[in-house]
């Protein structure tokens, strides 16, 4: 799932789902008005379908403060503000905050970063508090077991980093929806709470295969299993995106005396999936061959849904 953030105005959430948006991170409980999430707009985005998390956030400094002030008592101060804000909103409890730092630190200030995270997660709860920053301050924070989950700025996490980061704000350029600038950030694992999951299957409903595949500009690979589901593929970009199918191989159900773990020639290569053509992709004849699942390599500069059914 993709997530926006943004302060210059609130577009509405289906202007910000045609745009391939599910979620948005709204500033609450500090800053000027006008960029603060309000009740009405929290309830419009809901209502129209996207998910929505706060970000308790004042200046680019708010993670080490002044030389002399206290970091955790500051990181107390801003969760109540956020809480207060979220509440006169009449937003539920369970609704995610982050706090954050909006640039580099200095090695010293690696320390006050832990203090300030450690007292905002102390008002809001673990299970709940986010923690927003560069790689230096996230990896101090994650380290430290403050908060429950990651959201990245700065350069594209490592294949480990992704692992327990859960967003990443793109730097490779902002998209407008309704006028209004968004960053674009990609999500690599569920939030907590089941915040940003992917849609669940109907009850009873076993015939559909869904799964958020991270973004690869230099390429990747992933794996789909069949399952005995309708092969048919669906690739979901957002947006003006582009899935490049550099190769598509069938994995056989195991080997039985010299043959390959591949079905043999049932292999795709060089396919684009368009945000406005996602498929779907007969994989039948594939199926009736044997194939148990799909092997991928594909290169995409966003994360995207892959949908077998």
């Amino acid at each position: 799932m993709r997530w926006a953030d943004y302060s210059a105005g609130r577009p509405s959430s289906a202007a910000l789902k045609a745009a391939g948006f599910g979620g948005v991170i709204r500033y609450a409980g500090l800053g000027r008005a006008s960029k603060r999430l309000t009740g009405p707009e929290y309830r419009e985005l809901v209502g129209g379908g996207i998910t929505v998390a706060l970000v308790i956030e004042l200046g680019t400094d708010d993670a080490w403060g002044s030389t002399t002030d206290d970091d955790f008592a500051r990181g107390v101060s801003f969760a109540q503000a956020g809480l207060a804000d979220a509440r006169g909103m009449g937003l539920p409890e369970s609704i995610l905050m982050a706090c954050a730092a909006d640039k580099h630190a200095l090695d010293f200030q690696i320390d006050d970063v832990v203090r300030f995270a450690r007292g905002f997660a102390s008002v809001v709860g673990q299970g709940r508090a986010g923690f927003y920053g560069f790689s230096e301050t996230l990896r101090a924070v994650h380290d430290a077991g403050i908060v429950s989950w990651y959201w990245r700025c700065g350069s594209q996490p490592t294949a480990a980093e992704r692992t327990w980061t859960h967003l990443w704000q793109r730097n490779d350029g902002k998209t407008e929806v309704s006028r209004v600038p968004c960053d674009i950030n990609e999500q690599y694992i569920q939030l907590p709470g089941g915040g940003g999951s992917a849609p669940a299957p109907g009850s009873g409903n076993d015939e559909e295969t869904l799964m958020l595949i991270p973004a690869a500009p230099n390429g990747d690979h992933f794996y789909i299993p069949l399952a005995g589901r309708p092969p048919y593929l669906y690739l979901f970009a957002g947006f003006g995106d582009t899935i490049e199918i550099k190769q598509m191989d069938f994995v056989r159900a195991s080997k039985s005396g010299n043959q390959g773990d591949f079905v043999p020639g049932a292999q795709i290569r060089n396919f684009t999936f368009l945000s406005d053509r996602p498929g779907p992709l007969d994989l039948r004849s594939a199926a009736a061959a044997g194939a148990i699942g799909i092997s991928i390599w594909y290169q995409a500069k966003h994360s995207f849904t892959a949908y077998v059914g």
